[in-house]
């Protein structure tokens, strides 16, 4: 009987894993809609491996539910695998609802206890049923709650020494959670009608019988799928007084609205399987200490109603929270910080060990001075930094804050007329021990952001040449640190006053003709070029160098677009044919060329060519009064077009298709 929920859930992972992959998928699929959130069509199968892993399970243990439930089960099964292949009208759905919870409620002789109790429990019955129906809007939810409540009722069942129904639960929620392998983010699979239903029933009925045979409460079913009892209910009855009709598909189930609010399917899920544990350990521990059911109730009710009512409003809260937890870590540590140092400063100024009465004091000047440092440290602006990138004006708004809480402490001690002597040594080493202990904590970081905490011995990557020992060469170094990819081997450069010395923390070995004694000694196979101000002349013979020593070279960006901030020193490139014409770049006369085309109408022949598109776009930065483009292919003409439209969209443009042979055009 103990493996009926493994028989299920690998019952439940073949059969779901056959259809998928079976022509039968192709007719049934859900289509996204206004109630489903999800983006793709996808098969509505997975209730067939659900429910066969079920039934498979219950046959392998010889037990299963009375047949006042089996039965009704099995029709609601084929009723609803037949709903999912072609649409059945809500009349004959609903008449078979009432059908099979009616079963349930005569089976278990409630009629005879109850007429009033027992027609309020089929409703109950088919309220539960159409309530798995509405599970609509985000992946893993349906097969979520069945695996949290039927596994509860299962532990429940245990508690009260009935290990047949702790088998049949537990096989319900082993099926549940093969089918969330298919059905958990991104979802390949939906239960369907097939699922929904079966477990809506099995969830109300089960409860029901389990109260009946004194298993649990009445109030226990409830609660234990109360996070969608709640949710469906309140939502009902919203759309009710509104006047809308409430059978129709909406979005304003807790969970659609979680996945509107950008969480998606995924995080709302992991959401949702919160709650449920939560929801399903409370209800066993109020079942098992009944005194604290009413404080457990008064608990839930506060968070449903907060989130029913406000839930836009809480995720707001929570986004911001989140958004500056890091900024609440670092004040955590800086009050930790500042803590540490007032204590340790006391124990300094007592060599360790500190009298009774100090360590009063102590005490009670803490509990204001942890505050009080707290908004001088938010003054100074200590977290608008990050420590990954901690530098000298860092430290020193650490330095100005340390100062102003050593001397605002004694001002704050005289003011709230305090019955304490603080000695003078403690308001001496507190702010030292501060700045210390915050100013280092950030240093320690960045170092080891930067790789350079546990020495050379951690590093990896490929070795590495920096052709260069200038400013560009530093920078670079600085940003390949934080690299896996690299291993600076260190610098060559021409100018002998930097040779022997260290440029952040690497040697500049020697001059570039050196390149192919150091590229053997290092083992290296690249190097790179870090002289962007350098003409095309040492440029050019810094690439020949490599390539006697048959080594790759890469290139920092030109100085110009360093300078414009349009690229960073670490965006490396390979060489470009003009790194290697062998003389610079020819800089236009932009006070001659306004003369010339500002104001002017301009003709470009060819303008739709590489050397005519460029004319082009050089000459409409001077402004020219017209600019006509002639070009003899209409696509070219177009593309150029088209650019300069989206570029200068003031300019006077003429497009004229024609060729330059034709003197009449």
């Amino acid at each position: 009987m103990s493996y009926a929920p493994l028989v299920s859930a690998l019952v439940t992972l073949l059969v779901t894993a056959i259809l998928l992959f079976s022509r039968i998928t192709r007719n049934i699929k859900d289509v996204p809609n206004e109630r489903s959130l999800h983006e793709m069509p996808t098969p509505r199968i997975g209730g067939v491996g659900l429910m066969a892993g079920v039934l498979s399970g219950w046959a392998i243990m010889f037990h299963a539910p009375s047949l006042w439930i089996l039965l009704p089960l099995l029709l609601l099964f084929v009723l609803s695998l037949i709903d999912d292949v072609r649409d059945l009208s809500a009349r004959v759905r609903f008449a078979v609802h009432f059908m099979a919870a009616f079963s349930v409620v005569w089976g278990e002789g409630l009629f005879a206890v109850n007429v009033l109790w027992a027609s309020a429990t089929v409703f109950m019955i088919v309220w539960a049923i159409n309530l798995y129906n509405f599970m609509d809007g985000s992946d893993g939810l349906a097969g979520g709650m069945a695996l949290f409540g039927f596994s509860v009722y299962g532990i429940a069942s245990l508690m009260q020494d009935d290990p047949v129904m702790a088998m049949i639960c537990f096989s319900i929620g082993a099926a549940a959670l093969a089918f969330l392998y298919f059905n958990f983010y991104p979802a390949q699979v939906f239960m369907g009608d097939a699922g929904s239903i079966p477990l809506g029933f099995l969830a109300a009925s089960i409860g029901i019988v389990g109260w009946h045979n004194g298993l649990w409460p009445v109030w226990f079913p409830v609660m234990v799928f109360s996070p969608f009892i709640l949710d469906a209910t309140v939502t009902l009855f919203k759309r009710v007084l509104r006047g809308e009709k409430f059978w129709h598909a909406h979005r304003e189930h807790y969970y659609q609205r979680l996945v509107q609010l950008g969480e998606g399917h995924r995080n709302t899920a992991l959401i949702a399987y919160v709650l449920m544990f939560s929801v399903g350990a409370s209800a066993l521990y109020a079942l098992h200490h009944p005194n604290a059911l009413i404080a457990i109730v008064i608990v839930w009710c506060l968070i449903y109603g907060l989130a029913m009512t406000s839930l836009d409003y809480c995720w707001k809260v929570r986004n911001r929270l989140r958004h500056n937890e890091r900024v609440m870590l670092i004040l955590l540590h800086d009050l930790l910080a500042g803590a540490l140092a007032w204590v340790f400063a006391y124990m300094l100024r007592f060599n360790l060990d500190m009298p009774e009465d100090f360590l009063d004091e102590m005490r009670l000047t803490l509990a204001w001075i942890v505050p009080l440092q707290a908004i001088i440290f938010w003054r100074f602006g200590l977290y608008r930094g990050i420590w990954g990138y901690t530098s000298i004006s860092d430290l020193q708004r650490i330095f100005f804050a340390a100062v102003t809480a050593a001397a605002s402490i004694p001002l704050l001690l005289w003011m709230l007329r305090l019955p304490v002597v603080v000695p003078r040594s403690v308001l001496i080493i507190h702010p030292l021990l501060l700045l210390t202990l915050m100013g280092g904590s950030r240093l320690l970081y960045r170092l080891w952001k930067e790789r350079l905490l546990y020495g050379e011995s951690q590093l990896r990557g490929e070795h590495i040449l920096i052709l260069g020992g200038g400013d560009a060469a530093v920078a670079l170094s600085k940003e390949l640190q934080r690299s896996d990819a690299w291993q600076v081997a260190g610098f060559l450069d021409d100018d002998v006053s930097k040779h022997g010395h260290l440029l952040n923390g690497k040697k500049v070995h020697g001059p570039l003709n050196s390149l192919s004694q150091w590229a053997k000694e290092f083992d290296v196979k690249q190097a790179i070029i870090a002289m962007p101000s350098a003409t095309h002349q040492q440029r050019k013979l810094a690439i020949d160098l490599c390539n006697q020593a048959g080594i790759k070279v890469l290139t920092v960006p030109s100085y110009d677009d360093l300078l414009s901030g349009r690229v960073s020193i670490s965006q490396l490139r390979d060489i470009e044919l003009d790194d290697l014409l062998g003389r610079d770049a020819v800089k236009l006369d932009e006070v001659g060329l306004h003369e010339q085309l500002t104001g002017k109408v301009v003709l470009v022949t060819g303008a739709g060519g590489s050397i005519g598109s460029e004319l082009c776009r050089q000459i409409a930065r001077f402004a020219p009064q017209k600019l006509v483009l002639f070009e003899a292919s209409e696509f070219s003409l177009y593309n150029i077009e088209q650019e300069l439209i989206g570029t200068f969209p003031q300019l006077d443009i003429v497009y004229l298709a024609g060729d330059v042979r034709d003197a009449m055009r």
